[in-house]
This record gives C-alpha cells, structure tokens and sequence, in this order.
C-alpha cells in the first residue's frame, strides 16, 4: 500500500526532473528541479500518513496525536492525520525509523515555500572615492524572497529515495504488526448488523442529506470516533 500511493508522486516528481536541462541559473528549466522536489515530498507526506494510520489501528500511536489540532472534526469511522510533515517524520524516529536522510529535502522544500521577509533598518555599505570607507545609513522597507534553488538531485536520485523509503517504512510497518489488526478490523466490520432497520428504510426513501444523516448514526453507534469500538 505505502508503496502504491508513493509510486504516482515519484513518477511525476521524475518526469519534471527529467525537464531539467542544465542546473544553471541561466536555463529556466532549473526551475522544474524544485518542482519535482515538492511533488515527490508531497508523496512522501500522504506515505507518512498512510503509515501512521495502520500504527493506530496496531495501537502504536495515540488518537489525541494523530488528529493533533485538525480545524474540522472528523465523522465516525475515518482516520486522518492532521500532523505536519516534520511532525510526521519525528514521530516515525520515535517509533523506531530514523528518516533524516530526508531532513535536506524538507529544508529545501521550506526555504523556497516559505521565505519572505520585510527588512526595514541599518545597513553597512560601501562608499567609494578616492578614501573608501563603510556607511551605517537607514533604508528600506525591502521585500526578500527565496528563488528556485539548485540542488544534486536528479530522477535516479529521487526512484532511490522512493525504494528506500517504501522499503523502510514497510519493514516499520511488519515489526508493529500492522497486517494483524489489518485482519482484525476486517473481521469486527463483517460481524456488524447488515441492512438494519429503520435505517435502511430511511436511506431508501430519503435525500442526500438523511443518507449521510442514517450512514453517520450509525458509525457513532457501531464503529465510533476513531474506530475506538473495533480495535
């Protein structure tokens, strides 16, 4: 599974590499590197998700940390996680996989995302004649902002990051026992009621809105906030 969802974002994240013509500044295609970057980190991030959602059906992570301060509530019967990314990465070292191979890439990714500053103030600068000497002299307001970066990173190097990590994340996954609750969850879901009444009277005739109302309902009944009654 960690592999499957990974492999869509390594592919496209590869294709954009694989634009990239010369990592100078002068060729414009430089700018599809950090692009490939983003792409492949945003699969890295729905890996990490999908990993620690099948830790907390195997009762490795904590409910109150998986959905840690999430806007909008989640409906009986999902499992989301509402961590970052880094968030994400620091909980798998303590559960025994150390990623910070990764740590560049991250960086890389947040400088260009997130950099931008206003800088009003003192500067040094030179003055030049016939005696150079420095100047303290207030300017600004100036806007500073990341460009795209360059980096020694290509399409073979992400595919090794990929199978590195689907490998890794996979072995975590089989020391928890993950496969086991899989099976379990799978075993409790088919002994719920089937067709129950009157909600499958209600559905039948009902609109969008009391469909969700009766499939809800019964959620919070059978399943509950987390799957908290099947595991």
């Amino acid at each position: 599974m960690v592999k499957s969802l990974l492999d869509s974002h390594t592919e496209l994240a590869s294709e954009l590499l694989g634009m990239v013509r010369a990592r100078d500044t002068g060729d414009p295609t430089h700018r599809f590197q950090i692009a490939g970057v983003m792409v492949f980190l945003a699969g890295v991030d729905k890996a990490l998700s999908l990993v620690l959602h099948l830790l907390y059906l195997a009762g490795c992570v904590d409910w109150g940390w998986l959905t840690g301060s999430r806007k909008t509530e989640l409906l009986p019967g999902e499992v989301e996680c509402g961590r970052g990314l880094m968030a994400k990465l620091f909980k798998i070292k303590s559960l025994g996989l150390d990623l910070t191979g990764l740590d560049w890439l991250v960086e890389l990714r947040n400088l260009y995302v997130h950099d931008c500053s206003i800088y009003a103030g003192y500067k040094v600068s030179p003055e030049w004649g016939e005696r150079p000497r420095l100047r303290l002299r207030a300017s600004g307001p100036e806007v500073s902002t990341s460009q795209p970066p360059l980096a020694a990173i290509d399409a073979a190097v992400i595919q090794t990051y990929a199978d590195d990590l689907a490998r890794r994340l996979g072995s975590l996954l089989d020391r928890h026992g993950w496969s086991a609750a899989w099976r379990a969850l799978q075993e409790r879901l088919s002994q719920l009621p089937e067709d129950p009444e009157p909600e499958l009277s209600r559905v039948a005739s009902g609109t969008p809105e009391v469909i969700h109302e009766c499939v809800t309902a019964l959620n919070q009944r059978y399943v509950g906030d987390g799957l908290r009654k099947l595991l």
